[in-house]
């Protein structure tokens, strides 16, 4: 077990929260021991079959916004994060970049991890940029599912003291200079359900875009809490081609069972 002199930086367990990103949910921890980067990923297997999308190409980065409002009434804002960059391109090919670290403090040797996602060719690869290793899958590829019918999908309305879940239509407006359709899913926690001695009401909604079918924004409002997910700096432009190759000085390793990658051990 690493010891280490500062505090831990980041737990790595990664969900799609407003999007369909990142595919494959890495899981692992990373923190600094002075500065140097220390971490591990595990990617697991089975592999779900690559979402094809053709001819909706497009680029730009994860952003998070999020507040927090104290017992007392005091609201603190915390500033927009990013740690993962997209880009699909008209075949479908997918590329997310993941980084690990955040915040002010400066650590070295600190990985980015690259999926490319190649419905063409039928395998994902896991790109380490510390050693210079491409982990190759082998895929399945399937039809892209529509994320506005997932989101519309669940219980709504159940009776009895548990939670109610309830849907609303926002309507349509432009998000990131595309056009968008808003759902609101309110969920209404009654008095006692939980042990709670009021109604809680956390809302979410969803923004779609029909033609990149993906949800550009999510915003949730919580108790005390709320945070705004997106896509920030979108752009619809074709991405460049070698962004979805694996560079010629990687060392390309086939994969067909859960593995791990390690840094800094």
């Amino acid at each position: 077990m690493l010891l280490s002199r500062r505090p831990v930086l980041l737990l790595i367990v990664v969900l799609p929260a407003f999007a369909q990103l990142p595919r494959i949910a890495f899981t692992g921890s990373v923190q600094s021991d002075r500065g140097v980067f220390h971490g591990d990923v595990t990617v697991p297997f089975p592999i779900q079959p690559i979402p094809l999308m053709v001819n909706a190409p497009y680029s730009g980065h994860e952003e998070t916004r999020s507040s927090q409002v104290l017992a007392d009434g005091t609201h603190i804002a915390r500033p927009a994060h990013t740690d993962q960059k997209v880009w699909r391109d008209s075949q479908g090919r997918l590329r997310i970049e993941k980084s690990f670290v955040s915040g002010p403090t400066p650590v070295k040797n600190a990985p980015t991890l690259v999926e490319i996602e190649d419905p063409v060719a039928g395998y994902i690869y896991i790109m380490d940029d510390i050693t210079k290793v491409a982990h190759r899958i082998k895929a399945s590829v399937a039809q892209q599912k529509n994320l506005e019918e997932l989101i519309a999908r669940g219980p709504v309305g159940r009776a009895g003291r548990g939670p109610m879940d309830s849907m609303e239509d926002l309507g349509t407006r432009t998000t990131a200079g595309v056009l968008v359709h808003g759902t609101r899913r309110t969920l209404v926690t009654p008095a006692g359900a939980r042990g709670n001695s009021g109604t809680i009401t956390a809302t979410r909604d969803y923004w779609y875009s029909p033609d990149l079918n993906m949800i550009i924004q999510t915003v949730s409002n919580n108790p005390g809490a709320n945070s705004i997910e997106g896509v920030a700096d979108l752009t619809r432009d074709e991405p460049d081609p070698s962004l979805f190759l694996v560079p010629a000085d990687y060392t390309l390793v086939d994969e067909n069972a859960t593995f791990e990658i390690k840094w800094g051990k």
